[in-house]
């Protein structure tokens, strides 16, 4: 009777096991680099990044500045960037409200597709400072 109930026990729960989350994404996303001398830096907009729920929208933001924006990590702790003056325009849109977390979350991936961020943790020896070395294809 014992077996049974264990066995009765283990099919229940593994019947009730939560399906597999889908990771989070935009439906739809634009990313653009600006053009220098497009429509000149004193017409532009400054560098901003807005979230609203169910979309995000960064103009002129460099590819560190969408990384510190993305990870919750402050520019002064991204070393390693070549120096890539590129600015990007992207706009991020989502099925349905979400919070910002869960659009940094959706910006990582899109990071990630269209850049290929690499990084890793490291700790200064001498200063006792954790920063993140980033490399991105051109």
């Amino acid at each position: 009777m014992k077996r049974i109930w264990l066995l009765f026990i283990t099919a229940m729960a593994l019947a009730q096991a939560p399906a597999p989350v889908a990771p989070l994404h935009f439906d739809a996303a634009s990313v653009k680099a600006v053009q220098p001398g497009s429509s000149g830096p004193g017409l532009r907009a400054p560098s901003q990044t807005i979230a609203e729920p169910g979309r995000l929208k960064a103009q002129a933001v460099s590819i560190g500045a969408l990384i510190g924006y993305a990870y919750g990590v402050p520019p002064v702790q991204i070393a390693g960037m070549k120096s890539r003056p590129d600015l990007y325009d992207i706009e991020g849109k989502a099925d349905g409200p979400y919070s910002r977390a869960e659009l940094c979350v959706m910006l990582q991936g899109l990071l990630a597709e269209r850049f290929e961020p690499k990084f890793h943790r490291e700790n200064a020896r001498d200063a006792g400072v954790q920063a993140w070395w980033w490399t991105v294809r051109a």
